[in-house]
């Protein structure tokens, strides 16, 4: 009990000892920066939808580490946060995940596959005002979904340029060609 005591004692000293803990604060701080780091890379891939440039669409990168997202701007082209704002994305492989949202009603119906029963019934119930029970999107379904998305980006890249190029005839529930 007396060892215990004495341990107790000495690191309370420490703790008193302005110097001593201005030290351990500077190692804790360092370990946990160290432990944080971002080693982020700076990749800026193009999205397109049929070969055009897709402005407002939200990229996220799914991975082993943090996720990485961010928009597009009227270029197509997103530049990712991590940790801050535009820092990046940490090297891995990732599944991509794009999503953009109709801007009005009638984007959505123009964006709607119409060989999806289910999408145009929930779009005409919604047309009179029943609450959505999916998510409107102008892209196919196959692109928004983590387990669907045949999208995928390795950082660092191999090549300078990467471009993800999503074909709209794609059906936005089955991931098909449409009828």
């Amino acid at each position: 009990m007396l060892l215990f005591k004495q341990k107790r004692i000495s690191v309370m000293r420490l703790l008193k000892d302005s110097r001593a803990t201005r030290s351990w604060i500077g190692v804790i701080g360092l370990m946990v920066m160290a432990g944080c780091g971002s080693n982020t890379v700076d990749v800026r891939p193009r999205v397109l939808l049929d070969g055009q440039p897709l402005k407002g669409a939200s990229v996220t990168l799914h991975g082993h580490g943090p996720t990485a997202s961010g928009l597009t701007d009227t270029d197509g082209v997103v530049q990712f946060t991590t940790f801050e704002r535009n820092d990046g994305v940490q090297p891995g492989t990732y599944k991509v995940v794009i999503f953009k949202s109709p801007q009005d009603e009638a984007e959505e119906w123009a964006n709607l596959d119409m060989d999806d029963d289910d999408a145009v019934l929930q779009m005409a119930q919604r047309s009179r005002g029943v609450r959505p029970t999916y998510t409107p999107t102008v892209l196919p379904r196959l692109y928004i979904s983590l387990e669907t998305t045949p999208l995928t980006l390795t950082v660092p890249p191999a090549e300078e340029e990467i471009v993800f190029d999503l074909d709209s005839s794609l059906s936005k529930k089955r991931g098909k060609k449409s009828r």
